[in-house]
């Protein structure tokens, strides 16, 4: 179960990182910007939530992982009623 999400911003990107219950790190994902100002990462919310039984994305997770997708506040926002949903689960 994961219980915290951090986003740190800096001039050339930014990182989302998503916590175990534990404290450990779960999985952390950086967007960098290109010199033409496009962001871009080596990896994705998909390795971390993907089911490959299903070939879809872990039950329960959907709306975390599209919040954790996403750039928009207001998806960043609902990963934090998502978290405390699961948390309280």
């Amino acid at each position: 179960m994961y219980n915290k999400v951090t986003i740190e911003i800096t001039p050339d990107g930014y990182t989302k990182t998503l916590y175990k219950n534990d404290g450990t790190v779960a999985e952390s994902v950086t967007m960098k910007r290109r010199k033409n100002g496009l962001l871009t990462s080596d990896k994705s919310w998909d390795d971390v939530f993907w089911d490959c039984e299903t070939g879809d994305i872990q039950d329960n997770y959907e709306d975390l992982y599209d919040a954790l997708e996403s750039d928009d506040i207001f998806d960043i926002q609902k990963a934090l009623y998502e978290l405390a949903y699961l948390y309280n689960d």
